[in-house]
């Protein structure tokens, strides 16, 4: 028994160990070409002909803009729901938007929109390729991250807002629930063996 305890331990601290990721403190200039964090991480730059489709959960990263810069949700190009807007203190994770109705908002171009879900001029989209820390905020391989540079400046650093987004989950509840029953009946039927 005192071998299977050691066996737990030694894995456990082996598995902590092995998921150490890099830190960068700040979005300030992160996405700007030959950044350590571009040169270091080498996350997969998404060229002009790719474009991302279906529901995706956004994560604020940060900005470094002056101006105030909105993610806005989008139907049908009237209205419109702030996602993040980088002038508020908390911005709250946000969840199940589709990429094709999510715009980003700059104040200097005149609150002209910008399209998310291909690279352009004003947003530039990487896929990261493992764990990293930004601004305090961890994001996980296969996550997206995205630098939107306001055109009222030439200085093409891409962190006038800096957000991540992810695929929205699509774990059906019934599957889970039928896997976390079965596994519920696996620990009583071993608990049943124990006391006999």
């Amino acid at each position: 028994m005192k071998m299977g305890i050691k066996v737990f331990v030694v894995g456990l601290f082996m598995l902590l160990a092995g998921q150490a990721q890099a830190a960068y403190n700040t979005v300030n200039d992160i996405l700007m070409p030959g950044s350590a964090f571009l040169t270091t991480e080498k996350p997969t730059a998404l060229g002009a002909g790719v474009e991302l489709s279906g529901l995706f959960d956004f994560t604020y990263v940060g900005s470094e803009a002056a101006d105030t810069n909105k993610l806005v949700e989008l139907v049908g190009k009237s209205g419109g729901k702030v996602i993040f807007n980088n002038k508020r203190a908390i911005n709250e994770p946000a969840g199940s938007f589709d990429i094709k109705d999510v715009f980003v908002k700059g104040s200097s171009t005149k609150n002209e929109l910008f399209e998310t879900k291909i690279w352009t001029d004003a947003v530039h989209i990487y896929l990261l390729n493992a764990d990293v820390r930004i601004n305090n905020v961890l994001l996980i391989t296969g996550s997206y991250l995205f630098g939107f540079n306001d055109g009222g400046s030439s200085d093409a650093d891409f962190d006038d807002l800096v957000f991540a987004a992810t695929k929205t989950s699509s774990v059906p509840l019934p599957g889970a629930a039928l896997l976390f029953g079965s596994g519920l009946l696996g620990l009583v039927g071993l608990r049943r063996r124990e006391i006999v």
